[in-house]
């Protein structure tokens, strides 16, 4: 009996092994491949700049739709990259002080010129107060920005997207909320745990062919784990999703390796 459960136990930390074999192959792949993609797509880019700045304003419809395009598969490319780099622990924050309250009015109404083209009420409110706070301003614009483009993204015309944020928690260590909340189709119970998962698209998406790559939300839930945060989904099908985080703003929230003094 005691051999058979030491060979159990071999074997099942094999099987471990080769499981994380198997996700830094998978994490090099990504690396790999996505750096293969930025360089033919830089290349493309280059002289679309060009052919754009020799152009008139009238004749510029095509290239810009091109310009677009190009942009948008080298962002989706940068994502993968940066997913691989988290996977294998080598994207690091970079804590600085700054103006919080200016940075997220400045962040969300970035936003102002969609919500206009798409016919959406865009609701911003941010509670909080003057002065500096402890923050990757890279990394926390990175998952507020998902959020953001995630619920424009499905939320039809003539509907509304809220923004909100404000500082909680105990004097001396304050936590940055964050919510996003949309008026969309909503995601159904059973997928709303999927939705972080990289490539997983709701099946209301799929259905509707309007969806991305469900890198997004991943990028913005391992972004957020990276802060020692939370993120959470509350939806309803029908009514809408809304996504809350929170990280911490403080300087004692973090490692002395991850903060910067001076920048």
């Amino acid at each position: 009996l005691e051999n058979t459960v030491h060979e159990r136990t071999e074997k099942i930390m094999l099987q471990t092994e080769e499981l994380k074999e198997m996700d830094r192959m998978k994490s090099r792949f990504f690396a790999n491949i996505s750096h293969e993609f930025r360089t033919p797509l830089t290349l493309i880019l280059a002289p679309l700049e060009e052919e754009l700045r020799k152009k008139p304003p009238a004749e510029q419809d095509k290239l810009l739709i091109m310009k677009r395009y190009a942009n948008r598969l080298l962002e989706l490319v940068n994502q993968l990259l940066n997913l691989s780099k988290l996977e294998a622990g080598k994207m690091e924050l970079q804590i600085q002080k700054g103006e919080l309250r200016q940075f997220l009015s400045v962040l969300s109404s970035s936003f102002d010129s969609l919500a206009q083209h798409k016919e959406i009420t865009f609701e911003k409110t941010i509670a909080v107060p003057q002065g500096h706070f402890w923050y990757d301003p890279d990394k926390l614009e990175k998952v507020i920005i998902n959020l953001l483009s995630n619920a424009f993204k499905f939320t039809p015309s003539g509907r509304s997207v809220k923004f909100a944020a404000q500082i909680a928690g105990p004097a001396g260590k304050p936590m940055l909320q964050v919510s996003v909340s949309d008026t969309g189709r909503g995601i159904a119970p059973e997928e709303q745990k999927k939705v972080f998962e990289s490539f997983y698209q709701a099946r209301q998406t799929v259905e509707n062919q309007d969806g991305g790559t469900g890198l997004g939300l991943a990028f913005a839930k391992e972004l957020v784990k990276l802060h020692s945060g939370d993120i959470s989904l509350q939806s309803e099908v029908g009514k809408g999703s809304v996504f809350n985080v929170e990280v911490p703003v403080d300087k004692g929230g973090y490692k002395a390796d991850q903060i910067i003094e001076n920048v």
